[in-house]
């Protein structure tokens, strides 16, 4: 909810009181509130859920409503099979109380994690589903909207069918996705005759201010690749997002995931776990310019159990989201994806169901509890005037009365 309060200033007897208020009242506002324009969480709702057996779907309902157009989902799997393709799952919204997510191989049960982050204001997000057809390499998909790509992310899931007859089935399943222009997005995988469809349901999340986006792709020749940066950024307000597509149908799950993670203020490093074949990967750096803080950590590195923790700087879970992105050292084992989840305020963890060697690269963001809209900052107000004073806050904020 936007909340105003009318302000009248008012003649003073003494110039000298006033102007002593005045800064009082500037030093305390620079000291405790938040700067014009942070973005602001209404809310975040987390939880789990398991598909069994031979099901290929699973509708989560019961979530409090949201505005989907302002509301991002994000969702981890835990495959329990080492079947190829029992972890490759879409989600998508299917109202503002439902969750849905698909599968198309059965090879075992499959635990979920899922979040929904809505954002108050200044956040636009499109959605929808597409698929790259049967024996093509690549799909464009047009917005309803142009966006501003230096203030927007591309998120994505991927399902692909359980082949079988067709070498390089695992190449042709891993899918990269992309900004081709302000109206377009494209998903790109290894190219065959024989390849079946992959579906992907696909996020556009704009931000209006206070985020900067830098995209790029990379074709990776080595198990490591530093990639510079075309603009310097704040390493500490700053994390990185990865898809990754086989250049050739002899790539692996080994060859193919890829974390990112900041190296310095002018460089990212790419890390992937084999290098038998190229893979390209499309990344994403975001960083935040306004009070949102970011925590990362050096990769949870060569990681063979089934789960692990870090403990992290106390967050208000009610307005802080988790990502993350790993590899895999197993060519083609599902068992080695990761679920992860906040599991407190100052910790977050992973499972998966096997023992598989892996890096895991994550990032907590916690946004302002509230955001002053006016003033904005060079107003200039007159004694006798009556000015409103207006703000975003999350709902963890709310404690009651009108806010007027």
């Amino acid at each position: 909810m936007r909340s105003r309060k009318k302000c009248r200033i008012k003649d003073s007897r003494s110039r000298l009181s006033v102007l002593i208020a005045a800064l009082i009242l500037i030093l305390a506002a620079a000291a405790l509130l938040p700067p014009a324009e942070a973005l602001t969480i209404k809310s975040v709702q987390r939880g789990s859920g398991s598909i069994t057996g031979t099901l290929k779907a699973l509708e989560i309902t019961g979530l409090n409503s949201i505005d989907v157009q302002k509301s991002i989902l994000y969702t981890t799997f835990m495959p329990k099979n080492s079947d190829i393709f029992s972890g490759f799952m879409g989600s998508e919204f299917t109202s503002p109380t439902s969750i849905y997510c698909s599968r198309y191989a059965v090879g075992g049960n499959c635990d979920i994690y899922w979040s929904v982050t809505e954002f108050k204001n200044d956040v636009f997000v499109q959605s929808g589903y597409s698929k790259i057809a049967f024996g093509q390499g690549s799909k464009t998909v047009y917005l309803g909207s142009s966006v501003d790509m230096s203030k927007s992310i591309l998120l994505c899931t991927f399902v692909a069918p359980q082949q079988g007859s067709t070498s390089g089935d695992t190449a042709y399943a891993l899918a990269a996705g992309k900004f081709l222009a302000t109206n377009q997005i494209q998903f790109n995988r290894a190219s065959h005759v024989s390849a079946d469809f992959v579906e992907i349901n696909w996020q556009v999340i704009e931000f209006s201010e206070d985020v900067f986006v830098q995209h790029g792709e990379t074709t990776m020749t080595a198990a490591s690749t530093p990639v510079t940066l075309p603009t310097s950024i704040d390493p500490t307000k700053a994390f990185v997002i990865t898809t990754a597509e086989s250049t050739t149908g002899a790539g692996t799950f080994a060859d193919t995931y890829t974390t990112g993670e900041i190296t310095d203020a002018n460089t990212i490093t790419l890390t992937r776990k084999a290098a038998t074949v190229n893979c390209i990967v499309d990344w994403q750096v975001v960083e935040f310019t306004d009070s949102t803080s970011v925590q990362t950590s050096p990769k949870l590195s060569s990681w063979t159990g089934k789960t692990d923790s870090e403990t992290i700087s106390a967050v208000d879970t009610t307005r802080a989201v988790l990502f993350r992105n790993f590899n895999l050292s197993t060519p083609s084992d599902c068992t080695g994806f990761a679920k992860s989840q906040i599991s407190s305020s100052t910790g977050i963890s992973f499972g998966r169901a096997g023992t598989v060697n892996s890096d895991v690269c994550w990032a907590v963001i916690e946004c302002a509890p509230f955001n002053i809209k006016t003033p904005n900052g060079g107003e200039l107000w007159r004694v006798g005037e009556t000015q409103n004073i207006t703000w975003d806050h999350s709902d963890s904020c709310t404690s009651g009365g009108s806010g007027t």
